[in-house]
């Protein structure tokens, strides 16, 4: 199997599963030597990746607010990968180290992290939203926003700031872990293939693709995904407040949802533009009389 496919499958992923879908087809389409024109990755692409690469770019210091991106599939390292191929997904590891920059700069009042991410691989994520978590009541706020979308693990790491935002068509949500397992057992036998591994310690070759998944092995996966899918629930409902029941009830259940439905369960404090949330935070006389009026909206309800 193609070393990144395996990858792929041999982890937990807090990510939207169309997402983890499309990357599974790549990486397959690659293992079996396709390769695309660049006439056909334009096409397919278009301007995305300058788009994503200016929007980066943009995300500077402004008048005491730190902007810091979230973009793409995260992943603990995914900087190796950006190192290599270019710009396209957020690593945790660096982002974090970024956080803390902030955090740590006079010059910087709020930190505004500007979220557009399908989620990523769990490593990496827990200890980014604990981060994120333990900065709160430190003297900076720390605002997320769905810009337009906070997926999975970017909606579990957006859930640990002070205040959780969506601009108006913003999609939040996906709560939930994945994992996946092929089975290319008869598709060897088709090719005359036939592997024996050969390991010590009963579960060394346990989920390989040569074989059918076992019971076992499929009880083990399954043990797996709901550890780290309680972990996610625990983190998102301390994160905003909540019961973890409400997150698991009524948090989608997997599902996106849009910023209107987000805000009348709780997922997110309100809706704003982009623009509008860096003007509020700009300004402290607003912001004070803002959340003045959201908590009388509150109490009247």
């Amino acid at each position: 199997m193609n070393p990144i496919l395996a990858a792929l499958l041999g982890q937990c992923w807090a990510l939207d599963p169309i997402v983890m879908e499309r990357l599974t087809d790549v990486i397959l389409r690659w293992s079996d030597g396709t390769r695309l024109s660049a006439e056909q990755i334009t096409a397919a692409v278009g301007d995305a990746p300058a788009a994503a690469s200016a929007r980066r770019s943009n995300s500077v210091q402004a008048n005491g607010i730190a902007v810091i991106p979230l973009y793409g599939v995260m992943a603990h390292r995914a900087h190796m990968v950006q190192n290599v191929s270019g710009p396209g997904g957020t690593s945790t590891e660096l982002f974090g180290r970024a956080l803390q920059g902030a955090l740590q700069d006079p010059e910087v009042g709020s930190v505004l992290i500007d979220v557009s991410s399908p989620g990523g691989s769990v490593h990496g994520t827990q200890e980014l939203a604990n981060q994120i978590h333990a900065a709160r009541g430190q003297g900076k706020r720390i605002v997320a926003i769905a810009n337009p979308s906070a997926a999975s693990a970017a909606y579990w790491v957006a859930s640990a700031a002070d205040e959780v935002i969506a601009t108006p068509s913003a999609l939040v949500g996906s709560i939930g872990v994945i994992t996946a397992h092929e089975d290319r057992s008869a598709a060897m036998a088709a090719e005359g293939r036939k592997i024996t591994f050969i390991h010590a310690g009963k579960y060394k070759a346990e989920g390989n693709p040569a074989e059918p998944l076992t019971d076992e092995s499929r009880a083990e996966a399954q043990r797996m995904v709901d550890q780290f899918y309680g972990v996610m629930i625990k983190s998102i409902a301390r994160g905003r407040g909540v019961a973890p029941e409400v997150v698991r009830s009524q948090f989608g259940q997997g599902r996106v949802m849009s910023a209107t439905d987000a805000l009348a369960v709780g997922m997110i404090d309100r809706i704003e533009t982009m623009d509008e949330t860096i003007a509020r935070l700009q300004n402290p006389r607003r912001r004070a009389r803002m959340n003045t009026n959201a908590l009388r909206l509150a109490e009247a309800s």
